[in-house]
């Protein structure tokens, strides 16, 4: 490497190192040197070449041979001049090898890139950029409180205390008028008639009889009142000739209604509903030599009437119709008739307690 070439040979191509311009054609004998860049001298190889650059016109997509390292330890340390000047990167091939001018940073790049860099907003929480600003200290002050003189304290009138004076007023108003105590002493141990005799002012011995007289009147009233049927029945039955009797049983919601029907030999007895005024029911009572088999023969069965015998205390008591029942006892003969919609059994109990 005695004479340093200045140009540089690219597919049979010659070019400035320099200034990269052409030169021209020149057939380089196999044996020749070529000069690279930076003064480094490569060997030609044979048949196989390594493009550098892809992705080009007529290029292929991958490289045809793996990179190798290169050797630094004979690399010489580009200089500051070597780095102002473009550097033209290039490899030898069979084809044209597209060219990569790499420019190197320029002052004027520096520059800009500087004014940028000062032009950005940088934290101040970041230690290289300055130091963080501390809050300002808080200077804490101390300063004395005016006592002020207490109140003086003005009774306050609520609607409570209000209230409590105008209690307090009525009660001693009623006090003046007050004039319980000049009245008779009142002995508990004195009777009640005698009390009250002089409070109406008649005398203890009046008020007693009148009082007797009042309660008989009352009880006789009453018991007259709960005997008008059984008292109209013994006149009936007197005037009729036999002994007719009014039924202990009545039903619920049905009560007697007077008077007391009679004629020689018979005596009847009706009863009205207290709810219902289209509900009622008739006992009739008359002297008979019927047994219960001719009562059965010359009544009930006559018509081809619907019937139901029951039996109770001796006594054989039909029921037909519906609510209407027959019997005979003692030589008298019972008959229930009436639109009352009775059961059965409240029939049975009315012929039972005669």
């Amino acid at each position: 490497m005695g004479n340093q070439q200045n140009f540089i040979e690219i597919n049979g191509q010659r070019y400035d190192a320099v200034t990269g311009a052409l030169i021209g054609t020149h057939a380089t004998p196999k044996n020749t040197q070529k000069m690279v860049v930076d003064g480094f001298v490569k060997r030609p190889k044979h048949s196989t070449s390594v493009p550098v650059a892809r992705g080009g016109s007529g290029l292929p997509a991958t490289p045809v041979q793996r990179t190798k390292t290169l050797m630094r330890s004979v690399v010489k340390k580009p200089s500051s001049a070597s780095l102002t000047k473009p550097i033209l990167v290039a490899a030898t091939s069979s084809k044209p090898v597209a060219k990569t001018i790499i420019t190197p940073r320029t002052a004027a790049t520096s520059l800009g890139r500087e004014q940028h860099a000062q032009q950005v907003e940088k934290s101040a929480l970041i230690h290289k950029f300055g130091a963080p600003q501390m809050p300002a200290q808080i200077i804490k002050k101390v300063v004395p409180l005016e006592v002020r003189p207490a109140p003086a304290i003005v009774p306050v009138i609520s609607a409570v205390t209000s209230q409590k004076a105008k209690t307090a007023d009525l009660l001693d108003r009623a006090l003046e008028a007050a004039q319980s105590h000049n009245e008779p002493f009142y002995d508990p141990k004195k009777p009640m008639h005698k009390r009250i005799a002089k409070r109406i002012g008649i005398s203890a011995k009046a008020l007693a009889i009148s009082t007797t007289v009042l309660a008989g009147l009352l009880i006789g009233g009453f018991y007259a009142y709960q005997n008008v049927p059984n008292l109209a029945m013994r006149v009936a039955s007197a005037r009729a000739g036999f002994g007719a009797t009014m039924p202990e049983y009545s039903p619920s919601g049905f009560t007697f209604q007077g008077p007391v029907q009679y004629s020689a030999g018979q005596v009847v007895v009706s009863f009205k509903s207290n709810s219902d005024a289209s509900r009622n029911y008739k006992l009739s009572q008359q002297t008979s030599t019927w047994t219960s088999d001719t009562l059965l023969s010359n009544f009930v069965a006559i018509g081809g009437k619907a019937y139901q015998t029951y039996q109770d205390r001796g006594r054989t008591i039909y029921i037909y119709d519906g609510s209407n029942a027959t019997w005979v006892n003692g030589g008298v003969w019972y008959q229930i008739e009436g639109n009352s919609d009775l059961t059965s059994d409240q029939l049975v109990r009315i012929a039972a307690s005669l």
